[in-house]
């Protein structure tokens, strides 16, 4: 095996050799299978293909890679534009025992892996089910112990700088957005003072980790005062004591404006880049709506959505949602537009959630007027003075008929969006849409209505739909299909999820679990069968196998087609006959007008 194949192959999950390519699921899509093929082309360079259709920048991304690792060193032997490992940052248990690195890469970029003897390199560039930790654990249980101060940095780099001072500091793997319950233990018993980075991650970031280390110890809040991190901080000459101490600005929320200060809207100012660029920030990592396994659905920061038709159970997602919420010690703001408070404490009592508990982790609003910019700002308000981590619209079609917007007209759905949900989404929460399905049968993963609701998604969108109807005292199943994954991580038209409810009496218990295999193939046929007789209704015309699979509305591979078209035919709901030199053709019965 050549060096370039050598690492590239590195960077893949448990990748298979089979002759001259090598196999290895994608980590651009919830690849069950191996789907992603890697072999040396004739030039030198390495080609890479995913069975099921992903982008190659999507898949490059997610292996830690550019376009330049796929080519040859240069002749003078300069490494072109392939990374080199610059630095590299051990994450140990409490005994010290290696658990994972993070590499810091040149060009500047971040990268986990994990001990592996069994890859050629040593490493496996993923860290799957690895216990995760926080930086230099150790050190801080020693100071927790000793009831000693303890900096909680955003990077490496800032904990370097802390300790060149003698001081004891930590960071979480990932960065901003990464903080989980578990790390906050360790700090039981420490004065802690957690360091924001000065920009708008940084400080929600911040806000995080002090509200949950608020609940064990000690905690405080501050900020450099110049440049954007602790490291830039002390690089200009200031001390620690210097940082500026921020809580009592932050519990004030943000400062009004004066009535003669020319306001200028904050999407006009320039977007400082060097953060995505030298790797400061990552790919946001879907970190709400937790499976059994541990993978999320939902995207924070961003505008996520689910729909299915009346009774699909779509409710019941958002409850789930709010009791993983709390019992993370996070909170929701309910936006209820179409139901009432009785209906859903009704629910989460019956999940198991105590009055206290749903007082603490639910700020509930029903809005009567139209949402505007006042009133949208006063939401954001609402957000940051309660730390929330999800803002839940339920129904986004009750919403828009309060203000009299046509859900069908871009010209009005895309102005909302922009003016309420972005806002949202951009104060630092998950926004989840509760929507309907469209009856449209060529677009079966469609909410209802403009294409514009499909494009604000910035997150994902689920369809649900219900295998088996809750009924209290019963039970029963709900899917979630993936109709969009801004970030790849799954594929569309997958079944990402199970909720499966177990109900005695007034007592309930949901469960969202990770679909098997074959479940996910069974959705996908499911759709390739309504893409058939879609296109065959919409060509009014019999169409020949190879015509059909050409002008079927779908993503997917020849072979999933072939199966929906396959099944279309033994419902009969399709016909199939004999054409011209041994074709076969295709058409709508005549007599019935049976729908999949």
């Amino acid at each position: 095996m050549s060096d370039i194949l050598d690492r590239v192959v590195a960077t893949l999950d448990n990748p298979r050799q089979r002759g001259d390519k090598w196999e290895a699921r994608c980590p651009a899509h919830d690849d069950h299978k191996p789907s992603l093929g890697v072999w040396l082309g004739d030039n030198g360079a390495i080609i890479i293909c995913c069975q099921a259709g992903c982008e190659k920048e999507s898949i490059l991304a997610r292996l830690g890679l550019g376009w330049g690792d796929l080519f040859p060193e240069k002749a003078n032997g300069s490494n072109g534009n392939r990374s080199q490992i610059v630095d590299r940052y051990p994450y140990v248990d409490e005994a010290g025992v290696l658990l994972f690195e993070v590499c810091r890469l040149d060009p500047k970029s971040f990268r986990q892996r994990v001990p592996d003897k069994t890859q050629p390199s040593g490493w496996t560039w993923r860290l799957g089910d690895t216990r995760r930790v926080i930086y230099r654990l150790p050190q801080v249980l020693a100071a927790a112990a000793a009831g000693e101060t303890v900096l909680v940095v955003e990077g490496e780099r800032d904990v370097h700088a802390a300790e060149a001072l003698g001081m004891t500091a930590t960071t979480c793997p990932g960065g901003a957005g990464k903080w989980r319950p578990e790390f906050t233990e360790a700090l039981r018993g420490a004065d802690v003072v957690v360091v924001a980075d000065r920009d708008a991650p940084g400080r929600s970031h911040a806000r995080t980790v002090a509200e949950a280390v608020g609940k064990v110890t000690t905690v405080h809040c501050a900020e450099p005062l110049t440049g954007k991190d602790l490291a830039d901080h002390l690089a200009a000459g200031h001390t620690l004591e210097e940082l500026d101490l921020v809580e009592d600005r932050w519990r004030a929320g943000p400062p009004e404006v004066e009535a003669d200060e020319p306001l200028v809207h904050p999407s006009l100012q320039p977007v400082d880049l060097s953060p995505v660029l030298d790797g400061s920030t990552v790919q946001p990592m879907p970190d709400l709506l937790h499976r059994d396994d541990g993978a999320a659905l939902l995207y924070p920061g961003t505008i996520n959505s689910v729909h299915g038709d009346s009774g699909a159970g779509k409710g019941w997602v958002v409850c789930h949602t709010i009791v993983q919420n709390a019992l993370r010690g996070r909170r929701t703001l309910i936006l209820d537009f179409e139901d009432t408070a009785h209906s859903l404490t009704a629910r989460l009592t019956a999940l198991g959630m105590s009055s206290d508990q749903i007082v603490r982790s639910v700020v509930y609003v029903r809005p009567q007027v139209e949402l505007g910019v006042g009133a949208v700002g006063h939401l954001c308000r609402l957000v940051v003075e309660h730390h929330v981590d999800l803002v839940v619209v339920d129904s986004l079609g009750e919403a828009f008929a309060l203000e009299g917007v046509d859900e069908n007209k871009d010209v009005e759905v895309g102005p909302w969006f922009r003016r309420v949900a972005r806002p949202l989404a951009d104060a630092g929460p998950a926004v989840l849409l509760v929507d309907h399905s469209t009856k449209a049968s060529d677009n079966p993963l469609h909410p209802s209505g403009s294409k514009r609701k499909r494009a604000a998604v910035g997150g994902a969108s689920y369809l649900v739909e219900a295998v088996q109807p809750f009924v209290k005292g019963e039970g029963g199943r709900l899917r979630l299909t993936c109709a969009k994954d801004r970030h790849g991580n799954y594929r569309r038209g997958a079944a990402v999820a199970d909720l499966v409810m177990t109900s005695t009496g007034d007592e309930v218990r949901l469960t969202l679990y990770a679909p098997a295999e074959q479940d996910a193939v069974e959705v996908g046929v499911e759709l390739a069968v309504r893409a058939a007789v879609a296109a065959v209704k919409a060509e009014q015309q019999p169409l020949s196998r190879n015509a059909l699979e050409g002008v079927m509305a779908i993503k997917c591979r020849a072979q999933l087609k072939r199966a929906g078209i396959d099944l279309a035919v033994s419902r009969g709901l399709l016909d199939e006959e004999n054409g011209a030199r041994g074709s076969r053709l295709y058409s709508v019965p005549t007599a019935s007008e049976t729908t999949p």
